[in-house]
């Protein structure tokens, strides 16, 4: 009996053991995969207040039994939610990232639009967290802005041709703006629209830009159809004045202070050609460049007569196009004392250098005057040109070395007061381009500097 129970008591712990070994078994096994957890920034609130529609968003994400690999990211509603992600693949409504920030601009459709922001952390079994963080943005789109560009006021006065440029800006992103519109002399009529890349406009007379006074409205429109607040130039007062071109010779101003140029230059075109146009601009506002060119192409001829001080840099952006559209020049300056030719301020002419006129003495001095009665000689290039007399004191005179392909065809008379003969006037290879190193009024001692004016326009351009 005692051999039985031992044996039966055996039995019943051995079963034990075996079933306890079983249950050990069950709870050794591998655990499943835990999503993990994605976290935002900032917290969802309904309340957020109203924001632009460039957003930066922060994200980052936990695991429990593993490690996090990157996150997936949607602002389309009508994205599903999905709980698994595999490494490469495309999806049309969520993108993968592996990083933890991100810029965002928020394209609207309506004036002001609410946008949900979801992301979830996808680990390194593939697992994405099943329940996104989100965030909510109540969005508000903000104007544009447009303004004219500093520096670029219309002159008071302009021929029939007018230029306009500006700058616009939008705080959603400047590529929000989806166009320009611009209306003249009436904001309340039909505007105009313009690509959204647009930055300048000119304006001529098919566009309505008839001889009278004119005002220019513009404004910039973007994507939800908003519209910046509307600037006119002038800014103020009753417009600027249009007055048509006159005849197919535009006379430039450039000199100060001296009636006697206006006088010739007057006399001699009206003899020469009768209608002809004069643009002062020596003391004006810097032109704008894009409108001073637009004027020039009005015309056919240009005769620039300048000072010391010529603007040399305005010459050479407007003159080099002026004459590949067939244009003829006859351009007349001196020089400053200290004139540097440095960056080849010339080049837009048949100049190719500057040199001082210097006295024959055993140490040269320049010669900074030329007195009354000195003659200029025409070249063997151009003898049917008149010899012409100074007829009041030049000062600041320069020779000049014509280009290569260019030819002289004035110098000075040889003299005592000065080595050799200094070239002042010469030719381009087109016979398109003279220029003077003196003022042509001022050589007008003989009473013939207007019949050489002739000559050139006849003999070197080819007709008046």
């Amino acid at each position: 009996m005692l051999i039985h129970r031992f044996k039966k008591t055996n039995l019943l712990f051995s079963l034990f053991i075996f079933f306890a070994s079983c249950n050990d078994r069950v709870t050794d096994a591998p655990k499943a995969n835990q999503p993990p957890e994605t976290r935002l920034f900032l917290q969802p609130d309904d309340n957020l207040a109203t924001s632009t529609s460039r957003q930066i968003l922060h994200w980052w994400g936990d695991d429990p039994d593993g490690r996090v690999v990157g996150f997936v990211h949607t602002f389309d509603n009508k994205a599903p939610e999905i709980t698994a992600w595999k490494i490469g693949a495309s999806d049309p409504f969520w993108t993968f990232t592996d990083s933890n920030k991100d810029t965002f601009s928020l394209r609207f459709g309506g004036k002001d639009t609410v946008f949900v922001f979801r992301v979830k952390a996808v680990d390194d079994q593939g697992a994405a967290d099943p329940t996104s963080a989100s965030q909510r943005f109540p969005v508000k789109n903000s104007p544009p802005v447009v303004n004219f560009a500093p520096g670029t006021e219309i002159p008071d006065t302009t021929f029939t041709v007018a230029t306009f440029a500006w700058i616009g800006t939008d705080l959603d992103g400047d590529n929000t703006i989806a166009r320009y519109e611009y209306a003249l002399d009436n904001p309340n009529g039909a505007w105009k629209a313009l690509p959204p890349t647009t930055t300048n406009l000119t304006l001529k007379q098919n566009d309505g830009l008839t001889p009278g006074r004119h005002i220019l409205y513009l404004r910039a429109i973007d994507i939800a159809g908003t519209s910046s607040p509307i600037v006119r130039m002038p800014s103020s007062g009753d417009g600027w004045v249009v007055i048509p071109p006159v005849g197919r010779y535009l006379v430039i101003d450039d000199f100060l202070g001296e009636a006697a140029a206006t006088t010739f230059y007057r006399a001699t075109l009206d003899t020469l050609v009768r209608a002809y146009s004069i643009l002062r601009i020596k003391d004006k506002p810097a032109p704008l460049r894009l409108l001073f060119q637009e004027t020039l192409f009005l015309f056919d001829r240009v005769i620039w007569y300048a000072d010391s001080q010529p603007n040399l840099e305005l010459a050479g952006i407007v003159l080099p196009a002026f004459l590949n559209r067939g244009g003829k020049v006859i351009f007349s300056t001196l020089f400053t004392q200290f004139f540097s030719q440095q960056g080849d301020p010339l080049a837009f002419s048949p100049v190719d250098s500057v040199k001082l006129i210097v006295t024959n003495d055993p140490v040269p001095r320049e010669v900074t005057r030329i007195l009354n009665n000195r003659l200029l000689q025409p070249t063997s290039a151009r003898p049917t040109l008149d010899t012409l007399r100074v007829g009041s004191v030049i000062t600041f005179v320069k020779e000049v070395a014509p280009k290569p392909t260019a030819t002289a065809i004035y110098r000075l008379q040889a003299s005592t007061e000065w080595r050799g003969q200094p070239v002042i006037a010469v030719e381009d290879a087109t016979h398109s381009f003279v220029f003077f190193s003196m003022p042509i009024h001022r050589l007008d001692g003989a009473r013939n500097a207007g019949r050489m004016m002739r000559r050139i326009l006849v003999e070197v351009f080819g007709g008046i």
